[in-house]
């Protein structure tokens, strides 16, 4: 039997660009975030077992 590993690598990241108005790293933890409902999201549209 074959078989295929899959690997997804899943973080919040607010840096853009070092942009003027790039939220420096100790504001990040109050920034929105939508890791988790997106990996969800991604997560459906896979194959169970």
């Amino acid at each position: 039997m074959k078989q295929c590993v899959f690997s997804v690598d899943v973080e919040d990241w607010f840096h853009i660009l070092d942009l003027p108005n790039t939220p420096k790293l100790g504001e990040w933890p109050a920034l929105h975030s939508d890791v988790v409902k997106n990996t969800r999201r991604m997560l459906a549209h896979l194959p169970t077992a």
